[in-house]
């Protein structure tokens, strides 16, 4: 700031002056996957392996037969879409990357004897009440109804943008053709205690 006495008065000149800073944010490119499970629905306690529990056996009508009914073994009495033992809520963060979701499971084995591997399943679904009440986002597909004893088997593949989001994977022990069952466990399947795992994987 400069001034001059001008005929008794002062004349005062400003000159203004400005800084500029610089601004800084990271996100961080870490890419992250996520797997919750629950038994039975019961969303307030979450498990840490896919427990099925004691097999029940299971009647239904048999139309060429009524006398004599199919009976076969599952992990829930209700086989059909979206019933199950086991819920695996599931959900990737790739940060713009477009990605997809596999998992690859093993044969439920006691060492002398293997549940059928058609009767071992998985369904995913999208629940819109575990997304903030949004739907899928589009252009992100789910993989089919089947089982899970494969590999690399695709629970969801997103979209050119890489939109998170969450589904679950219901995983039961069923001959219900309606969760992508092909195999029925039969009702003398060989007594014990029966093994495996499943790895889920992202990849971008």
């Amino acid at each position: 700031m400069t001034g001059a006495m001008l005929g008794g008065s002062q004349e005062v000149f400003c000159e203004n002056q400005t800084t500029t800073l610089g601004l800084f944010a990271e996100v961080s490119s870490t890419i992250t996957l996520n797997v919750q499970l629950f038994k039975n629905e019961a969303w307030t306690t979450e498990v840490s392996d896919m427990n099925f529990g004691s097999l029940k056996e299971v009647e239904f009508p048999n139309p060429d037969n009524p006398d004599q009914p199919y009976k076969s073994l599952r992990s829930s009495e209700q086989g059909s879409t979206g019933t199950a033992k086991i819920c695996a809520v599931v959900s990737a963060n790739t940060h713009g990357l477009p990605y997809t979701i596999t998992q690859t499971g093993t044969i439920l084995s006691n060492g002398a004897s293997q549940i059928p591997a058609g009767a071992c399943v998985v369904v995913p679904v999208y629940v819109a009440d575990d997304n903030g009440g949004y739907s899928m986002p589009s252009g992100s597909q789910l993989g089919v109804n089947g089982s899970w004893v494969t590999t690399n088997k695709v629970l969801c593949m997103s979209n050119a943008s890489g939109q998170s989001f969450a589904f679950r994977g219901y995983y039961s022990i069923t001959d219900d053709p309606n969760a992508g069952a092909t195999e029925a466990v039969p009702i003398d399947q060989r007594a014990g205690t029966y093994t495996g795992v499943i790895t889920f994987t992202v990849t971008v």
